[in-house]
């Protein structure tokens, strides 16, 4: 079972990626969007601060 850390820890990680992953979704299907670039660059530095 998974301590409330290692749980949190997880949601830290894992929300960022799947807004990343939309947000490229996005981006692909409408490509003159620079607000969702932003958003994926974003995402990744969010990642970046919750694994140093």
């Amino acid at each position: 079972m998974l301590s409330s850390v290692a749980l949190a820890r997880a949601i830290l990680v894992w929300k960022p990626l799947v807004r990343r992953a939309i947000s490229s979704l996005e981006t692909w299907i409408n490509p003159s969007s620079s607000q969702l670039v932003t958003q994926s660059r974003s995402a990744a530095n969010e990642v970046t601060f919750v694994y140093p």
